[in-house]
């Protein structure tokens, strides 16, 4: 008599209901935490923004007893070799960083000229911004790191196993059963632009709501950011890339990570000395919804 499969206690069907909705808002909580404080002027959900991208997954990942699977994750990175990790890095990390600046010109192309400004290569070779910059120490740390572990690690690793899972490379099934290898969850197409969106959309908040309003001063408008937006979202799904690359891997993509916030950090620094320059000769410009520009004083006087 063959023996009957047990189907699962209501308790273990009820736990997982509860875990995979609680992935499903997880995707989209970095973003909404930051809407919220936005439009409300609330600071609290900002004091758990970092912890619900670090500490709160760490908790989920005890409770539901998943965590050799990351420990999983931890030994596909270091199969890949000492060398091949640290040449990863290094080339994701120039390519990232060459790239970005890139962006950033193209970006600058279209803005609203301030008076006086100094052309774009005069400000890449200003050593003084970018000094300014890599000040920003905390975030040049803490963002890649939790960013990397929320999106890279953490969520692909849900979103792969609960929701989007790749079917595409059953070989990898039969390697890992014959011969003992690691099998990383890998996603579908779909789950791939769902995490690159996941990533990339949660900055309409901090790059085009909150970012716009202070970047006006040095040209900057709405259509200009929102352009950067759709970049990293087609970003992201490079990153889903990388991560599930045997030739990146996810240091790599950190590495890259790293590269994006350094040149977003020196934006920063240009946009404080042109906010200055733009005060000084009274062209403060406000941008409108339709990449255009008014000027401060008429504003004021609507």
């Amino acid at each position: 008599m063959i023996a009957q499969p047990q189907k699962p206690s209501v308790f273990a069907v009820a736990g997982k209901y509860i875990a995979n909705t609680m992935i499903a808002v997880w995707a989209i909580l970095p973003g909404t935490m930051l809407g919220y404080s936005h439009f409300t002027g609330d600071k609290l959900p900002l004091m758990f923004y970092y912890p619900s991208l670090e500490i709160f997954p760490i908790i989920f990942i005890l409770c539901t007893g998943s965590i050799w699977a990351y420990v999983d994750i931890a030994r596909g990175e270091a199969s890949r070799g000492f060398l091949k990790t640290v040449g990863a890095m290094a080339v994701a990390l120039v390519i990232g960083f060459v790239l970005e600046v890139f962006i950033s010109y193209i970006t600058w192309v279209p803005k609203h000229a301030i008076a006086g400004e100094p052309g774009f290569m005069a400000l890449v070779l200003e050593k003084a911004l970018w000094l300014e910059g890599l000040k920003d120490v905390a975030f040049l740390i803490r963002n890649p790191i939790a960013e990397t572990f929320f999106f890279r690690i953490f969520l692909h690793r849900e979103l792969a196993c609960r929701f989007f899972p790749a079917t595409d490379k059953p070989e990898e099934q039969l390697t890992a059963v014959t011969e003992g290898n690691v099998v990383l969850p890998r996603l579908s197409e779909l789950g791939a632009w769902m995490l690159a969106l996941s990533w990339g959309l949660y900055h309409i908040v901090p790059t085009i709501l909150t970012n716009t309003p202070i970047f006006a001063a040095a040209g900057y408008t709405y259509a200009i950011q929102t352009a950067i937006v759709a970049w990293l979202c087609l970003l992201g799904r490079w990153f889903v890339h990388m991560r599930e690359s045997c030739n990146w891997g996810i240091l790599a993509q950190w590495a890259w990570h790293v590269a994006i916030d350094i040149d977003d950090v020196w934006v920063w620094a240009i946009v404080a000395k042109l906010t200055t320059m733009s005060t000084a000769v009274n062209l403060t410009p406000v941008p409108t919804f339709f990449g255009g520009f008014v000027k401060a004083a008429a504003v004021a006087a609507l």
